[in-house]
C-alpha cells in the first residue's frame, strides 16, 4: 500500500494534508500548554511514583528513542496512506490530548525521581531560556505513550502488506520502546504509562466505532 509521500502527486491533496495537520496542531498546542500554565498555578502537586521507582537509573542512551516520538506525530502527515488514515490518527491523538489537559489541569503533578533535575529531557532546554520545565506537570496519563501506541494501532497496519508483516512487528516494537524511554529517562512513572496505555486503547476503539458507524449508511446502500 502507497505511504501518502507516493500519493501526493495527486491534485490537492498535499492541501488537504496540511489543513488536517494543522486542525490537530494548533487545538493540540493549544490544550497542552494551555494546560500546562493553568496546572503551573496551583500551589501544590501529587506524585504518582511507585516505592521503589525514585531509584530508577536514569540512561541518556534511550533519549533518541524517546523524542523520535516527537519526529514521528508531524511525519504522520506524510506517512498516512490516505486522508481517512490521517484524520483517524489525528483525531485519536487531539482527544487523547483533550483528555490529558484535563487532567493536568485539576490534578498538577511531580515528578519523583532522585537527582531528575539533572536528568530530565527537557530540564537542559528549561535551564538554558530560564523557562520552567512544563514536562514536570504532564506526568499521568503519558501522551508519549498513547501517541505511540495510537500510531502502531491506526497508522502502520495501514502501510503493510502480506509481505510486509516485518513492518508492523517493527511499528510494536518501537511503541514499546517509546514507552520503556519515558521511564529512564526520567519523563514518567509506570502509573503514567499505564493511564496512557488505557488512553490509547480507548481511543483507538472509540475511532473504530466512529469508522463503522460512518461505514454502515454505504453498506447498507451497497
Amino acid at each position: 500500500m502507497p505511504t501518502g509521500i507516493n500519493s501526493l502527486h495527486r491534485r490537492g491533496e498535499w492541501l488537504e494534508r496540511l489543513l488536517l495537520a494543522a486542525r490537530f496542531f494548533v487545538p493540540w498546542a493549544a490544550l497542552w500548554f494551555g494546560s500546562m500554565v493553568l496546572s503551573s498555578l496551583w500551589p501544590w502537586r501529587i506524585c504518582l511514583a511507585l516505592p521503589g521507582e525514585s531509584g530508577f537509573p536514569y540512561l541518556p542512551w534511550l533519549v533518541p528513542w524517546y523524542l523520535s516520538l516527537d519526529l514521528m506525530v508531524p511525519l504522520v502527515t506524510l506517512l498516512a496512506p490516505d486522508l481517512d488514515t490521517l484524520r483517524r490518527v489525528y483525531r485519536a491523538m487531539l482527544v487523547q490530548t483533550g483528555v490529558a489537559a484535563l487532567v493536568y489541569t485539576v490534578l498538577p503533578q511531580r515528578l519523583g525521581f532522585i537527582g531528575h533535575e539533572s536528568g530530565g529531557v527537557w530540564e537542559n532546554l528549561a535551564q538554558n531560556t530560564g523557562s520552567a520545565n512544563l514536562g514536570w506537570h504532564a506526568d499521568a496519563p503519558s501522551l508519549h505513550v498513547a501517541f505511540a501506541f495510537t500510531m502502531a494501532r491506526l497508522l502502520i497496519p495501514r502501510l503493510c502488506t502480506n509481505e510486509s508483516w516485518w513492518l508492523l512487528a517493527a511499528g510494536w516494537i518501537w511503541a514499546a520502546g517509546v514507552m520503556v524511554s519515558t521511564v529512564f529517562v526520567h519523563e514518567h512513572h509506570l502509573a503514567d504509562v499505564a493511564s496512557g496505555l488505557v488512553l490509547a486503547w480507548w481511543t483507538c476503539r472509540w475511532a473504530g466505532r466512529l469508522d463503522a458507524q460512518v461505514l454502515k449508511p454505504v453498506c447498507e446502500t451497497s
